[in-house]
Order: structure tokens, then sequence, then C-alpha cells
């Protein structure tokens, strides 16, 4: 086995790999040096007060005996019972009818038509109460909508139109409320929000129920088991009947990380909410909401806002348009597992359809049903 050798050259070192030498700075050859060697973890940003009693009380008890099934059902009963005022995610306000002006959308069960008329987002039916007809076919003129089969003309902004449903506009999503048994509020149950930060929003759709992704949130304990390239350690601390405390440690690189603590809350039956409360980005969420489309499927909504209260990060807040492709492609890697924890969830509690289909050279079972031969 070859071994590189190392020579000494002024504040460098020179690594010889063959005929390949590689100039670094003795600093980093030796930090790389000592993270190989170490088995802990480094924690960089903020120190965190110690939490000496329920650490120790953490540490004895495995995060499967934790991880009570019972009890996770128990906590996603009494989030099930919130009000939600009928309102329903639709998406990132600056994502909607960005092209053609008007887009489809597909909410509990309802076929709905979005229109954006300059700055004002309106949302009818996208039946015409004539025949049926789909109005999004139809001609589109300063805010009315003629139907491509009868002519017949709605205005799609005016309340008085028969089909239309309120919308709520949040700052970064927008919502609607589609009337039910339940009673209407005059808008969603919204968390605190920092009031400056770097906002990325990540939507997919899922094959299983809203419940299933609630419950997802709230089984913080799979965290550093199911997603080890992201948290490095996860410790919940303590519990209420409204809301999980605990302390985890973000990797940065390798065993490099940020720990701080964070809360997770459900203001409403389909959203849940993680709160930094101390360390790196103080007052930072990230909003989980889960809107049902269709019978079987579940449109998931993840809305990030990062915040400091550090100097630099008003020049952070400048570079968004860099910083955001990162934060979401972190939400795609973290929601690409917990979409196959949420999707077999309900396929286990539902007996969805479970298609066998080869990934990878592997026989994997997939809920949404790919239609690969075996």
């Amino acid at each position: 086995m070859y071994f590189p050798r190392l020579l000494r050259r002024g504040s460098q070192v020179r690594i010889l790999c063959g005929s390949y030498p590689v100039l670094l700075d003795k600093r980093a050859l030796l930090f790389q040096a000592l993270l190989k060697m170490s088995k802990n973890l480094i924690v960089v940003g903020k120190a965190l007060p110690p939490l000496k009693t329920l650490e120790e009380k953490a540490e004895k008890r495995a995060d499967w005996i934790s991880a009570d099934p019972q009890k996770i059902r128990n906590s996603l009963e009494k989030v099930l019972q919130k009000p939600s005022g009928n309102w329903y995610v639709i998406g990132a306000k600056w994502k909607l009818c960005s092209k053609e002006g008007r887009e489809v959308h597909f909410i509990h069960g309802k076929e709905l038509l979005l229109v954006k008329n300059k700055d004002q987002f309106c949302c009818i039916s996208n039946l015409c109460p004539h025949m049926g007809a789909p109005l999004s076919i139809g001609r589109f003129d300063v805010g009315r909508v003629t139907c491509a089969w009868h002519g017949l003309s709605l205005d799609c902004c005016s309340p008085h139109t028969g089909s239309h449903l309120p919308l709520y506009d949040d700052g970064y999503l927008l919502w609607v409320q589609i009337p039910s048994h339940e009673p209407s509020s005059e808008k969603p149950y919204l968390c605190d929000r920092p009031p400056q930060g770097i906002a990325a929003v990540y939507q997919k759709v899922l094959r299983c129920s809203p419940e299933h992704v609630i419950q997802n949130r709230l089984d913080p304990w799979h965290g550093a088991h199911f997603h080890p390239h992201t948290f490095a350690r996860l410790r919940v601390y303590e519990e209420t009947e409204d809301a999980l405390f605990l302390r985890v440690a973000y990797r940065v690189w390798n065993r490099i990380c940020i720990e701080v603590d964070a809360r997770f809350h459900c203001p409403d039956p389909r959203t849940i909410v993680m709160t930094i409360l101390e360390g790196e980005g103080q007052g930072s969420v990230v909003e989980t909401h889960a809107t049902p489309i269709a019978p079987e499927y579940t449109l998931l909504t993840e809305l990030t806002i990062a915040h400091s209260s550090r100097k630099r990060f008003q020049i952070a807040r400048k570079m968004a348009f860099l910083i955001r492709p990162f934060m979401v492609r972190s939400m795609a890697r973290l929601w690409k597992e917990d979409a196959a924890y949420a999707e077999r969830r309900f396929y286990l509690e539902n007996g969805a359809f479970y298609q066998l289909h080869v990934e990878k050279g592997s026989l994997v079972g997939d809920p949404k049903g790919v239609s690969s031969s075996v």
C-alpha cells in the first residue's frame, strides 16, 4: 500500500501522491488530521446553556423507546382537534400565476381557478355554473372569464360571483378558504415569524393524508437516524401538551456542527412549525403545511424563513437569490426521505396499493405505484 510522503516547505505542507503534489496550509492539514482522529462532534457558533439533567435522562433512554407510537398518535389526535378556520395553503405567492396569469389547483377535492389580475389574486370554481365546462380554457379579459362552451361571462374577482372563494396573503404564502361544517375564521392561524429574513418555499405531492405529514414532524426522534447527513445529534428535552422542545446539532461539514434549541408546535391541524429558540439563527422558522388536494393525495408546502441577529446577515439578505436555491435543495433532500416515511405510514394504516419496482438494482415498494417492470 502506498502512503503519501509529507515534505515541509515554509508555512505549507506538500503532499506527494505519485507525481501530483498538492500544497496545503499546515494549520488546515493539522485540522483535517485531528478531525479524522476525533470521534466527537465539533460544535461551533453560539454556545447554549447546559441541560445536564435532561441530557443524561435522554442519553439513558433509546430513541426507539422515546418514540412511543401510542404517544405520537395521542399527540396527533390533539392536533387534529384544533380549529383550522377552513383555510388551506395554495403555495408561494411569488410563484403562482407567473406565466399565463391563471392556474388550476385542486384543494380538498375542489377544482379551483386562480387568476391574477395585475397584483390581485382571485379564486373561483373552475366549473362553469351553466354546464360544468372548465373555465380555465375560456377567454380572459381584465379579471373576467368567458366560458369557451356557451359564452357565459363571469367576474373572477367579484364576491357576488356564486363560486368566489376568499383568499389570504400572509406575505409569503397564499391561502384559500373553503367553507365546511367547521366555523370559518377571518384569517389563518399563523405563528410568529421573524420581521426580516431569507425565505424559501418547497412543494411536493405525496400519496398520503395530511395527518401523516404532521405525524412525521411529531416524531423528531427519527431525525438523527433517518437523516444522518443533516442531523448529527437530536435530543428531545421537554414534552408538553402543545409543544416539543429539542436540542439538535445540524451538520455544517463532517463532524462540524451548529447546535440550536428548537420548538415544534401546531397552530392548526394541518400545520406544524419549528422555531429556533436559542443558538445560531435564533427566531428562524420552518413551517410545514399539509393541504389535501384529492383522496389519498396531499400537497406538502414547506416555508423556511432564515433569520440572524448578526450584522453580516444583512449582507446575506442582499444575496438571497444565491442562497435560496441551496435552502430549497436542503428541504428537498430531507423530504425525499420523509415522504417515504409518511407514505409508508399511510400504506400501513390504509392498505393503499403498494407496487413493487426495480430501483438501482433492488426490488423496492413505492406507494405512488410507479409503472416499472420487475
